[in-house]
């Protein structure tokens, strides 16, 4: 697209300060580090001065150059959809860590940006939601953090890196702020925008918008309630602002205006009503208005189920004798199983593998130990050389872990490649006759091919290939020589008819311990099934409208009540996340039958987020997971209520 003139000025002015800042933020944060109490934050700057500057000049450039071309830095990268990436506690701690840096900016250069917004906003034929900025300073953190990013770092050490460098970063983009808004002066386009930015925003609380109703009169011509009116009157005003949500489309509205009816019987005989946005009513408002908004057509076949599904039960409640919170409160729930029903519906096939591969990830430790356990017990008793044994339950422990991690845990291959073991050890026990070892030897170039794919699998060196491969060559030829494996027998002072007996009773020992451990480890490793769907939901995020505050509670609270989030969590949820150093808005399509792994999906079949269960924590913790809900259409319109009462 062609890129307006003033914006092209600014956009110079950025690449053109971009060597000035870089500079800048090495002799920052080097003497803020210097300060620091941290000697392991002190070596890591040391090894990351000399390449900082070339790396934040890298990694800043080619977003600058993209916005020479008109298009927004700030745009997500969608995969395909056989890929998946993770967010997990290591990637969450760095977003946490991008977010602080541009939380700190925004606070030293809240009027410059207020102006910067307005601008971007202004552009004719720019689409960019709520937060058009361009040149916000995530621009400049994300950058930042990548230049501090290094393997040798820990999650933690790069996020205390990113805090002792945060306010450098803010006193280096003093001048850089400054130049722009200059630019804008020069183009004559500052006094388009306002100068300041707004006063402190009126909390959205219902109590007070009654309160600020029954003590004076409006002072804006467009509201006409007057001091003392009724429930009645307060209520079509508030649901007024709701009809009239920019956000929502018309058959949402129309959908919702049904509801009107009910919820004006409901104010009679329950004064909560207009006293509490987080009744159970109004939730509902903000339930079918945060659905019903995510769609990015009206002809949207699973909008139109979804409010033909609210229709008929709107139509049930408004027929009801006498309305109750707990009819609100039931129809609620319905609406969430029916969100749920619809998101399974339809199957996140292309991510399937992915989403079970990452699931069964986790457990290959405890499969590895389980698998270690019971080959080691197989062979105990089994007569053949420490390199072998080594072998078997070492590489081959892995490949068969690496196969129960690729394919699940009871897979045809798994199954395949323990079956092998065995195989293997009746090929190296003695025979008694020239056709068994004939039998023998039409059985081996199976056995070795299947036992090579294996070693494929954990890429096993060539020289380790070539030991494994030239023990077998020798012990199979003692074989089939008819001479046994030539190996220290189990108890050298026997007779050959006890040793024989010994080997048959230790095999049939042995046979039964593997019997026995194959059990347990088919019932602990029980393959687990877990529906999850593909859904729709993307919206470009108001960053600056969200509470993106910590907590501030303290460790024992804070734990209790991410825990608590956590559990409330269900399919069919909208969230606002950073994931990446993006914002973006997505529905919840999946969780793992441990609870480890979550499944986000927006309106781009493609936009699919897997999260694990601590970078969620980390991310609510911060502030950067947020349901959808805590800012929804109820509490716009109580805000510009408020707003037009003076």
């Amino acid at each position: 697209m062609a890129i307006n003139a003033t914006l092209q000025a600014l956009l110079e002015v950025v690449a053109a300060d971009v060597p000035r800042l870089a500079r800048l933020l090495v002799d920052h944060i080097g003497a803020a580090v210097q300060q620091s109490r941290h000697v392991a934050l002190r070596d890591a700057w040391t090894r990351r001065r000399k390449r900082f500057q070339m790396e934040f000049e890298t990694s800043l450039s080619p977003r600058l150059a993209q916005a020479r071309q008109g298009q927004d830095p700030f745009r997500r990268r969608i995969v395909s959809l056989d890929q998946l990436s993770l967010v997990d506690e290591h990637q969450a701690l760095q977003d946490v860590g991008v977010n602080h840096a541009a939380k700190v900016c925004q606070e030293a250069f809240s009027t410059e940006l207020f102006q910067l917004n307005n601008f971007f906003s202004a552009l004719e034929g720019m689409q960019h939601g709520r937060e058009p900025n361009w040149l916000r300073p995530a621009l400049f953190a994300q950058a930042m953090a990548e230049a501090l990013a290094g393997h040798d770092l820990t999650a933690e050490q790069h996020y205390q890196l990113m805090q002792v460098a945060s306010p450098c970063l803010a006193s280096a983009l003093a001048p850089l702020y400054q130049s722009l808004i200059a630019t804008l002066r020069e183009h004559k386009v500052a006094q388009l925008v306002s100068t300041s930015a707004p006063g402190r925003q009126q909390p959205n609380n219902l109590a007070a918008l009654q309160e600020r109703v029954e003590s004076g009169p409006a002072r804006s011509a467009e509201v006409t309630v007057l001091p003392g009116m009724r429930s009645q009157g307060l209520l079509h005003q508030l649901y007024q602002r709701v009809l009239a949500d920019p956000g929502l489309s018309q058959p949402v509205k129309t959908e919702l205006s049904k509801l009107q009816l009910a919820m004006e019987r409901l104010s009679l005989v329950d004064p909560t009503l207009l006293r509490d946005q987080t009744h159970p009513a109004w939730r509902l408002i903000n339930a079918v208005a945060a659905y019903g908004s995510t769609f990015a057509s009206v002809d949207d076949p699973r909008l139109i189920d979804f409010l033909n599904f609210l229709g008929q039960q709107t139509a049930a409640l408004i027929n009801a004798p006498a309305p109750s919170v707990q009819q609100f409160d039931g129809l609620r729930r319905l609406i969430d199983a029916f969100i749920a029903r619809q998101v399974r519906a339809v199957q996140a096939q292309p991510s399937a593998a992915e989403l079970a591969k990452m699931a069964r990830e986790r457990q290959r430790p405890t499969w590895t130990q389980l698998v270690h356990d019971q080959l080691e017990a197989q062979l105990v008793d089994v007569p053949i050389s420490s390199s072998l044994r080594r072998f078997l339950t070492g590489a081959w422990v892995d490949a068969i872990v690496h196969s129960m991690v690729l394919e699940g845990e009871d897979a045809p291959k798994v199954q395949a490649q323990i079956q092998l073991v065995d195989e293997l050890i009746d090929s190296l026990m003695p025979l008694p006759d020239e056709a068994s070892r004939d039998a023998l030897r039409k059985r081996l170039p199976d056995l070795i091919r299947r036992l090579e794919a294996g070693m494929e699998n954990v890429n096993l060196n060539p020289s380790q290939r070539s030991a494994v491969f030239s023990e077998l060559m020798t012990l199979h030829g003692r074989v089939l020589s008819g001479k046994g494996l030539g190996v220290p027998s189990l108890n050298p002072s026997a007779s050959p008819d006890s040793q024989q007996d010994s080997r048959h009773d230790s095999r049939a020992d042995s046979r039964s311990s593997r019997l026995d451990a194959e059990s347990t480890l088919q019932g602990l490793l029980a393959e687990r099934h877990s529906e999850f769907g593909s859904v729709w939901a993307s919206a470009d995020v108001d960053r600056s409208m969200l509470p993106t505050q910590p907590q501030g509670l303290q460790a024992g609270e804070q734990a209790r009540a991410d825990q608590l989030w956590i559990d409330s969590l269900q399919i069919g949820h909208w969230l606002h996340l950073m994931a990446h150093g993006q914002w973006r808005t997505s529905q919840l399509a999946w969780i793992s039958e441990d609870g480890e792994f979550y499944l986000f999906v927006g309106q781009d079949e493609a936009d699919r987020q897997s999260i694990t269960r601590g970078a969620l924590r980390q991310l609510y913790r911060s502030g950067l997971a947020i349901n959808l809900e805590q800012e929804g259409v109820v509490e716009r319109a109580i805000h510009a209520l408020m707003h037009d009462l003076g």
